[in-house]
């Protein structure tokens, strides 16, 4: 049995979880939802 395509399916699988979180973060920053320096964030 040819087990390529698991093995390719899987470590897909596992890249796009590890950079999830970082594509997640750069949407809120990029939108202005998430301070880049908590420390100087402006009340509004």
């Amino acid at each position: 049995m040819n087990y390529d395509g698991l093995i390719v399916g899987a470590a897909t699988f596992l890249i796009i979880g590890l950079f999830h979180p970082l594509v997640i973060k750069a949407e809120r920053v990029r939108q202005g939802r998430y301070p880049k320096n908590p420390k100087l964030k402006i009340a509004a």
